[in-house]
C-alpha cells in the first residue's frame, strides 16, 4: 500500500504479502486494530474520508503476528457545515450576537463566507461573523460557506430574530411599601402599539408601563412583555425582588468602645481637677504673701524699725526668722513683694539679733 494521501472518490487497494512459504494461506485485514475481514487484498473503491487510517495484516491462526501499520490519508473538501449562535437563546435588540461556522475537512478550510438570504453580497468572511449593537433589521436568515482546495459547501440556514422589546425597572430589588415603576423599551419602530404584560408568563394587562405603588411582596416575580398583535414575541424575562419589612439597623455598641469612651472621660475629668487645684492653690498662697502683717510691738524710746520674716513667702536658702533681744525695737512684717533694696538682707541687724531655725 502506498502511504501517499488519496483524494476522496479515487479507489485504492491494499495487498498484504510474505517473503515466507505460506501459499494458500488467508489474510486477516485490521483497520485501527480493529478486525475487518479475512481477504487476501482489501479494495476500497471509491475511497471516502472514514477509509482514512491505520492499516495491518497477519495471516489467519498467526493473529499476533501482524505487519506494520501503514497510514491511509483521505483529502476531501469539507463536510458537515453548520452555523452556531452565542449567546444562545432569545437575541435582544441592542446586543452583540457572534455567529461561528464549523466545517470538517482535509485539509482544513482555508476560507469562510458569511451570507444573508435575499441580500447579493457577502455579509463577512471569517469562521465568526459578529454583529454588535443588533437591531431589528438585522433578524433574517444567515448560512456560510466553507471552502479548501478540494471543494466548498454551505451550511445549513439558521434565523435569527431580534427581539426589540426590553424590560426596564427603577429597581429589580426593593422594600415593601417602595414604590416601582416596570417600562416596556423598544428599539424597534412601533409607534402607537400597545404593550401587553405578563407575571410568571401569565397576562396582567395593558400599558406601556406598569406601576407599583406602594410596591407590595405579593408583586415579587418574573416580568415581560409584548407588543399585542405579537404575543409569542416576548421581553426576556425579568426578576423583581421584594423583602417583606424594614430590617432594624444594628444598634450594638462593641464593649471596646465603651472601655475607650469611660477611659477618655475619666482621663479628662482627673487633668481638669488636677488643673483646677493647682491653680487655687497659687491664688490662696498668693494673698497669704500679700496681705498677712505679723503683730508689732511698738516703743516709743526706741525709733529703729525692724522686719520679720514671714515663713509663708520666705525665699529658697532663707530657712531662718530674724528676731530682737530688746522689747524696745519696733518690726514690722516684712512684704517680700514690696520690700525696699535695703532690706534684701536679714543680717542688718546682726549685732542686736539672734539667729535660730524658723518659725511662724
Amino acid at each position: 500500500m502506498s502511504t501517499s494521501p488519496v483524494t476522496e472518490g479515487d479507489r485504492v487497494t491494499l495487498n498484504c504479502f510474505t517473503t515466507c512459504n505460506l501459499t494458500g494461506s488467508t489474510y486477516i485485514w485490521y483497520k485501527n486494530r480493529l478486525f475487518i475481514n479475512n481477504h487476501t487484498s482489501l479494495y476500497l473503491n471509491p475511497v471516502s474520508s472514514i477509509d482514512a487510517g491505520n492499516y495491518s495484516c497477519a495471516v489467519k491462526g498467526f493473529d499476533e503476528l501482524r505487519s506494520p501499520e501503514e497510514t491511509l490519508t483521505v483529502l476531501y473538501a469539507p463536510k458537515n457545515t453548520s452555523v452556531s449562535v452565542s449567546p444562545s437563546g432569545e437575541i435582544v435588540g441592542g446586543g452583540s450576537v457572534t455567529l461561528t461556522c464549523s466545517s470538517d475537512a482535509n485539509p482544513p478550510v482555508d476560507k469562510y463566507t458569511w451570507y444573508k438570504n435575499n441580500v447579493t453580497s457577502p455579509k463577512a468572511s471569517g469562521q465568526s461573523y459578529n454583529i454588535s449593537n443588533i437591531r431589528s433589521e438585522d433578524s433574517g436568515e444567515y448560512y456560510c460557506e466553507a471552502e479548501n482546495e478540494y471543494g466548498r459547501l454551505n451550511s445549513s440556514i439558521i434565523f435569527v430574530n431580534v427581539l426589540c422589546l426590553q424590560v426596564d425597572m427603577s429597581a429589580t430589588t426593593v422594600i415593601e411599601g417602595d414604590r416601582v415603576t416596570l417600562t416596556c423599551r423598544t428599539t424597534c419602530n412601533l409607534n402607537g402599539s400597545t404593550y401587553i404584560w405578563y407575571k410568571n408568563r401569565h397576562y396582567i394587562n395593558n400599558n406601556t408601563s406598569l406601576y407599583r405603588n406602594p410596591v407590595s411582596i405579593m408583586d415579587a416575580g418574573n416580568y415581560s412583555c409584548a407588543v399585542k398583535g405579537f404575543d409569542e414575541l416576548r421581553s426576556p424575562e425579568k426578576t423583581l425582588t421584594v423583602s417583606c419589612c424594614y430590617l432594624a439597623p444594628d444598634t450594638s455598641v462593641s464593649p471596646w468602645v465603651i472601655v475607650v469612651v469611660l477611659g477618655g472621660v475619666l482621663t479628662a475629668t482627673a487633668l481638669l481637677l488636677t488643673i483646677y487645684c493647682t491653680l487655687r492653690s497659687r491664688c490662696t498662697g498668693g494673698s497669704g504673701a500679700t496681705g498677712e502683717t505679723q503683730s508689732t510691738h511698738p516703743d516709743p524710746n526706741n525709733s529703729d524699725r525692724h522686719t520679720a520674716l514671714n515663713m509663708k513667702t520666705k525665699s529658697p536658702g532663707k530657712d531662718t526668722t530674724a528676731y530682737c533681744e530688746s522689747n524696745s525695737d519696733t518690726y514690722t512684717s516684712l512684704n517680700i513683694r514690696r520690700r525696699p533694696l535695703e532690706y534684701d538682707t536679714l543680717d542688718f541687724k546682726a549685732k542686736q539679733c539672734h539667729l535660730q531655725p524658723g518659725s511662724s
